[in-house]
């Protein structure tokens, strides 16, 4: 495949909430730990949803506590061929991103 570096790429990011153990999405179902991988999870089956070549998915991860969710779950994305990562910031900013982001998404 060519690529026109002239050629504005459409993309947009998804965001998804690992919290208290799990992979909270927007439309408030959520995913644990141990249950990720599975195939028909929540996660697996919004993972599977997305156009890899137009949308990416931001982790916010508001307590370090979490990170190993994120890190799973990112593999799991990455085996299903979407890229996903996680924002470095203060989790009162990480929680109002992802407050904002709520409200944006039901706005659609």
């Amino acid at each position: 495949m060519k690529i026109d570096p002239n050629q504005t790429i459409e993309s947009h990011p998804e965001y998804v909430l690992c919290e208290k153990g799990c992979v909270v999405l927007a439309s408030e179902q959520t995913t644990q730990h141990a249950a990720l991988a599975q195939p028909g999870s929540a996660f697996t089956t919004f993972c599977e949803s997305l156009d890899p070549n137009r949308c990416f998915i931001i982790a916010l991860i508001p307590d370090d506590a979490d990170r190993d969710v994120f890190f799973t779950a990112r593999e799991i994305a990455q085996d299903i061929g979407v890229h996903m990562q996680a924002i470095v910031e203060k989790p009162e900013i990480q929680r109002r991103r992802w407050a904002a982001y709520l409200q944006a998404k039901q706005m659609d």
